[in-house]
């Protein structure tokens, strides 16, 4: 095995595009592509397609139809249309008589079924492939014969909204017909506060390096022909971005009232719009989500408990399973399941294989129902998802941008971004040997599809597929995480072969991680043990004449030792490291002045040795101890604020850049255990989370200088990535 972890994507990718893009229909009785709509599709719209196109045979190659700002009409992929069988009744007119339908229910159900079978059996063959294909008519993929007449829709909406607090007449008002706009939801989703991924831009900002941002090198790598005049904010789903909360009111009201639109030219802007740096890209939150506790034993043995019934109703799966439980956490927009139809003919799987009793398949397990909506013209950078994705777009229009794996070098397995390309990645641990701009785009040509996705179509999209989703203004979306499992497939297709290894090495890690990174920390603690001997030499240089000589042999005595220290052991050497490192500064500020340069203060010795101490120190640190991790959050709290910045800045700065990878590792694990943990949450007054807030803005930003704060992230970042990348390695060998 090779010394480095591959970070994915760098071989053959093994696909080449056909040059155009499959679509799904259901034809009408005429065998055109016009579809027929139930007046209750909620939040599903006609799709935007011109009447002159509706007739067009679907053995034809046809044009784009829909397009967003950032892309040429030129590079859509031509549209191959693929009719999935004719229904043999017309289910869409619910306003038959009942006692009819009672009638012919045997029939319906052969009819009903074979349908489903025809809809399955073409969704199915772009899921063994592994290749994208984009749905027209999404509400033709289900049985509307089953949404309740307008005179049963009192008793079924009070059904409905009991367990999901939403008024029983907003739900009438939802069901008697075709919700085209999300501002149409029901006053009870529009109150709820959902996150939203901003942006920062501004007009007249300038960078060091032109043409080196986050958004302009994914634009780099992608196909978008933005012009000069076109402002389009990207959300960067990493390390930097921005999240805040707001209304899903606010959200749909944010571009006209607090903002430009961000795909105007800028000479069509007035002199009274309101110019703020701050722009919303995306609001995204979860409808129904399940967790498995199952993940991090490696057992896959487990059941869906989100169902879809034949008419696209969400239900929760009140059986018990061990393994699987819908999240404790009640996603905000719960209640919103209660109103969602989806295309069931897809996401039920075969129908040969449901269960008639609980009506589970055992070809699709759903994670995860998300909505998206996208108050103005925004982007997600290049991205790819660890599982199969449905994305059915009910308003607006979005293009997709997809290359199969390997086309882009992503961020090594041991990252939380391991998802994003290590191109884009900030720490230069990554940024020093990745893939080029030209390389990315070479493997691209001629294997990236560009899809427009309208209202009322819906587009899948594999795992582990790099994707780019550009939304117009006011688009909104709802997409479908889901796993699927088919015991007739054998063959892996070759595209996905290294993906699929990429994502079993790092299953692994993360199974593994806590417990290597504790037996990495105390194999480098008897290392530091056998190495204190070295220090005693420092005891004698004449940096440390302004100490006395028991202080310092004190503190290296509480710093080295083979055990973890208990929480008032802690105090008591934070106590004494910051009192000598006071001492220490005071006295050198004193003799250097105002005038001493930060190249003097570099080569202080001082600086190394308190460095050695506090490596040490960290690693006694046990960090699955709730007072012990305490101590260790509060301890840069405690660094006196300075009266000047020199020489305490450089110090300061110098001291963390001495510090080693497990050290870095050890403070932010910290951060991150106790802003999670539930420990106690009103020590003192102070909530964790207020905590860990209050130690990370005194680490970063005590000297209020953005140069400072950047070169202490930097190097905390990069140590830490070079940390699990010596841990990683070490696993898998």
């Amino acid at each position: 095995m090779n010394q480095n972890i591959p970070t994915g994507g760098l071989s053959d990718p093994g696909y080449l595009s056909p040059g155009y893009i499959d679509v799904l229909f259901v034809p009408a009785r005429d065998g055109s592509r016009k579809q027929e709509h139930s007046e209750r599709d909620l939040l599903v719209s006609e799709p935007s397609l011109p009447s002159t196109a509706q007739k067009k045979p679907p053995s034809t190659l046809c044009t784009t139809l829909s397009t967003t700002s950032g892309y040429s009409i030129d590079q859509y992929d031509p549209e191959r249309w693929i009719p999935v069988g004719t229904r043999a009744k017309n289910t869409n007119d619910s306003r038959f008589d009942t006692k009819k339908r009672k009638r012919d229910d045997s029939n319906k159900n052969d009819e009903l079924k074979d349908f489903h079978q025809k809809c399955w059996d073409s969704f199915q063959y772009y899921l063994d492939r592994c290749i994208p294909v984009k749905i027209d008519g999404v509400s033709s993929f289900r049985d509307v014969s089953l949404v309740p007449l307008k005179e049963n829709n009192v008793e079924s909406n009070s059904r409905s909204s009991d367990s999901n607090n939403i008024n029983m007449q907003e739900m009438n008002q939802c069901n008697e017909g075709v919700l085209c706009h999300v501002a149409s939801l029901p006053s009870t989703i529009l109150d709820t506060m959902v996150t939203v991924q901003c942006a920062f831009t501004t007009e007249t900002s300038t960078r060091e390096k032109p043409g080196d941002s986050l958004q302009e090198l994914d634009r780099a790598i992608s196909f978008c022909t933005y012009d000069e005049n076109f402002s389009c904010p990207t959300f960067m789903g990493q390390e930097d971005q921005v999240t805040s909360e707001m209304t899903l009111k606010e959200v749909i009201s944010w571009k006209r009232s607090k903002s430009h639109d961000f795909g105007a030219s800028n000479s069509d802007r007035s002199n009274d719009d309101i110019v703020v740096t701050m722009a919303v890209c995306v609001a995204q939150e979860p409808i129904l989500t399940i967790s498995s506790s199952s993940d991090r034993r490696g057992t896959y043995q487990y059941k869906s408990q989100i169902q879809i019934q034949l008419d696209g109703r969400v239900n929760k799966n009140e059986k018990h399973d061990e393994s699987v439980t819908i999240s404790a956490a009640v996603p905000p927009l719960a209640p919103l399941a209660a109103i969602l139809r989806m295309p069931s003919f897809l996401l039920l799987g075969n129908p040969q294989e449901i269960d008639n009793n609980t009506n589970e398949s055992s070809n699709i397990i759903i994670h995860d129902i998300n909505l998206w909506h996208a108050p103005q013209n925004c982007c997600t950078n290049a991205h790819y998802d660890d599982r199969d994705n449905l994305l059915l777009v009910t308003e607006g229009v979005k293009t997709v941008e997809m290359c199969p794996p390997g086309c882009i070098e992503g961020s090594p397995i041991y990252s939380e971004h391991a998802n994003h390309p290590a191109l884009l990645r900030r720490t230069r641990a990554i940024a020093l040997d990745c893939q080029s701009k030209q390389t990315i785009l070479e493997l691209k040509r001629g294997r990236t599809h560009i899809v427009s996705v309208a209202a009322g179509q819906a587009l899948y999209i594999p795992p582990g597929w790099w994707h780019r989703v550009e939304s117009e203004s006011a688009c909104t979306a709802v997409n479908v995480w889901f796993e699927y499992k088919d015991a007739s497939q054998q063959d892996v297709p070759k595209h996905m072969v290294d993906f699929r290894h990429r994502q079993a090495k790092r299953k692994y890690y993360e199974q593994h991680e806590t417990e290597l990174a504790t037996s990495y920390l105390e194999m480098l603690r008897r290392e530091q043990q056998r190495s204190s001997n070295a220090l005693d030499m420092y005891g004698s240089l004449s940096c440390f004449s302004c100490l006395k000589k028991e202080n310092w042999i004190s503190l290296k005595e509480m710093a080295f030792g083979d055990e973890f220290l208990d929480a008032e052991s802690e105090a008591a050497f934070v106590n004494a490291f910051i009192q000598c490192w006071e001492t220490c500064i005071n006295t050198f500020s004193e003799k250097l002045g105002d005038k001493s340069s930060p190249h003097e203060l570099r080569e202080l010795t001082y600086i190394p040795c308190f460095a050695a101490i506090l490596n040490a120190f960290l690693l006694r640190i046990r960090l699955d101890g709730p007072q012990e991790r305490r101590v260790l959050v509060r301890m840069w709290a405690q660094f006196p604020l300075p009266q000047q910045k020199w020489p305490r800045a450089t110090s300061f700065t110098n001291l963390i850049k001495h510090l080693e990878p497990s050290s870095c590792y050890v403070i932010t694990d910290a951060w991150e255990r106790h802003a999670s943990a539930a420990d106690n949450p009103d020590y003192n007054g102070m909530s964790n989370q207020a905590e860990v807030e209050k130690s990370y803005k005194h680490f970063f930003n005590m000297f209020d200088d953005d140069c400072i704060e950047k070169t202490i992230r930097l190097h905390l970042l990069d140590s830490v990535e070079t940390w699990k990348k010596e841990m990683c390695n070490s696993l898998m060998h």
